[in-house]
Formats: structure tokens, C-alpha cells, sequence
């Protein structure tokens, strides 16, 4: 069994850094190859860094918050096959997770999805998304919109 570390990925030219969002696995839970393991979120996208193989992540080297930078060391990750007897039965407790996850971020998002920078924003003045009045396509927030509300 060899370690793989988990990399931010390439950032766009316009972005010097991010901020690790999420974590989905702790240390020791198995993993499958291309399974989401932590979202990165820049100022105007949020990444999503998968599995490279089927394994047991090993460490969280960077925890949620933190500033990263293209192609720095997240985690590592043990490859192994000991994952696959471990994910299969927790495979089926998971299968109604990400529909619950779906109906949350919803519930959380009336105003149409949020702008990562808008998300920001909001939560920087712990602000009510659904408290403020969106004047962009659809309804969508605006950082004028937030910014008004202030």
C-alpha cells in the first residue's frame, strides 16, 4: 500500500488562492476512486477534489478555512483495496445522503444558487440570504443587493 497525496488543483490564471470549504471524509474513512473528498472555493468557483484511487484517507493535512494554494499538499490518501469491502456497505446507508444534501442546499438557496463571493459575503456579516432581495437575473443576489441590505 502506497500514500498519494491530495493536491489543490490547478487554479485559474486569475486566482492566486483558495480556501478549503469541506471536508466530506474524516481520517480513516475509506474512499473510492473519484469519490469528492474536499471542495475548494475561490473567490468565483468551488472546486471539487476527488479520489485519485481506491483507499483509506490517510491525513487532512489542510483543515477548513485554510488558504491554499495551486497544487499544495491536502491530504494523503493510503491506496488499498481495503476500502471496497468497507464503502460497499456503507454505500447503502449513503444512497439517501445526497438527496437529503440536495433538499438542504435548496431549502438554504430560495434565491437561485449564490455566487461563492456572495456566499462570502453573507456569512462574513452573518447575514439571512433569504432576508435580503435580490435584484440580479432572476431574483439572484447581487453584492449591490448585500451591500444595500448592510
Amino acid at each position: 500500500m502506497s500514500s498519494v497525496d491530495i493536491l489543490v488543483p490547478d487554479l485559474p490564471e486569475s486566482v492566486a488562492d483558495a480556501s478549503v470549504a469541506t471536508w466530506h471524509k474524516k481520517p480513516g474513512d475509506a474512499v473510492t476512486r473519484d469519490e469528492v473528498l474536499v471542495e475548494i472555493e475561490t473567490d468565483k468557483v468551488v472546486l471539487e477534489v476527488p479520489a485519485s484511487a481506491d483507499g483509506i484517507l490517510e491525513a487532512v493535512l489542510e483543515e477548513e478555512g485554510a488558504t491554499v494554494t495551486s497544487r499544495q499538499i491536502l491530504g494523503r490518501l493510503k491506496e488499498g483495496n481495503s476500502a471496497g469491502k468497507e464503502s460497499s456497505a456503507k454505500s447503502e446507508s449513503k444512497e439517501s445522503t445526497p438527496a437529503q444534501r440536495q433538499t438542504a442546499s435548496l431549502e438554504e438557496e430560495s434565491n437561485d444558487a449564490l455566487s461563492p463571493a456572495i456566499r462570502r459575503l453573507i456569512a462574513e456579516h452573518n447575514l439571512d440570504a433569504s432576508q435580503i432581495k435580490g435584484s440580479g437575473v432572476g431574483g439572484r443576489l447581487t453584492r449591490e443587493d448585500v451591500e444595500k441590505h448592510l
